[in-house]
């Protein structure tokens, strides 16, 4: 089995597209749960869960590098 979603010539790694699929559906949640609690719009929910996916990507990238930190130190550019 294939790691990745093919559309003709197009693969599409299926990890990225899981994440993006799973941002979609908590932005939705979000709104949906903002508008119901209070009217709100969800741009509330929208901000914190959008915040929230840039630290774990940040965080990811900095535990791949603190993992890998040997082969950093021995080549920094």
């Amino acid at each position: 089995m294939s790691d990745s979603l093919s559309l003709g010539p197009l693969a599409i790694p299926l990890a990225p597209l899981l994440l993006a699929l799973a941002a979609w559906l908590g932005l939705l949640a979000g709104t949906w749960a903002g508008r119901r609690a209070g009217g709100a719009t969800g741009t509330e929910a929208e901000g914190a869960l959008l915040r929230m996916l840039l630290v774990a990507v940040l965080a990811a990238r900095l535990g791949h590098v603190w993992m890998w930190r040997g082969a950093y130190a021995a080549q920094p550019w």
